[in-house]
């Protein structure tokens, strides 16, 4: 089984202690993930200077394309990461795909202009707008608040055995039931919430 490293994007890494966070293992060996924290874009990390895949979080098509000139092997789309609430996750889908549905109708023009504002390469915009897509795989995550659940070990375990025997429905009906108290999702809305923004000062 590879090694699984998550990294976090830290204020003003240097190159010593990205380094030392991301060991070299060879390519294809291990996994690094960056959270999905506000965009800090003069303290990336460039993602081409290791032999490992980085999973790299985004709101929105300029951030997605930012990320895979950067290094990025996959767009993780999360919405507000530890709230529990899968609105954003949708809304942040919805942004992407309907940029690169808008970005395929425009002529060169007004491809130039709908760069500047969403502050990407040029090449990697125009090359979306020949694909229809994302030039890497990118998915949507999370919301199971498996962490912040009333029983954490049974409901890792329950979603161990569904990933497994998905096309099961007997046993999707068993390790579904009985999992205690799941989490509940936040409303964005209330000023009590902590977001996501605010969590990384």
């Amino acid at each position: 089984m590879p090694f699984v490293s998550v990294v976090a994007r830290v204020p003003s890494p240097t190159s010593t202690q990205t380094k030392k966070k991301i060991p070299n293992f060879g390519k294809n060996e291990a996994q690094t993930a960056k959270t999905l924290i506000p965009d800090v874009s003069e303290h990336h990390i460039n993602e081409h200077n290791f032999r490992v895949s980085f999973v790299c979080g985004c709101q929105n098509l300029g951030e997605a394309l930012c990320r895979v000139r950067e290094g990025a092997t996959m767009i993780w789309i999360k919405g507000d990461a530890g709230t529990g609430n899968i609105i954003e996750a949708v809304r942040h889908v919805w942004s992407v795909i309907w940029d690169i549905r808008v970005l395929w109708n425009m002529d060169d023009d007004e491809v130039f202009t709908f760069t500047k504002k969403i502050a990407a390469p040029y090449d990697m915009v125009m090359q979306t707008k020949q694909l229809r897509r994302l030039h890497v795989v990118h998915f949507t995550a999370g919301s199971f608040g498996m962490f912040k659940s009333g029983d954490l070990v049974k409901r890792g375990r329950a979603i161990v055995q569904a990933m497994t025997h998905y096309r099961d429905p007997d046993v999707l009906g068993k390790v579904t039931c009985g999992l205690g108290e799941a989490m509940v999702g936040l409303n964005l809305k209330d000023e009590k919430v902590e977001r996501l923004a605010n969590r990384s000062k």
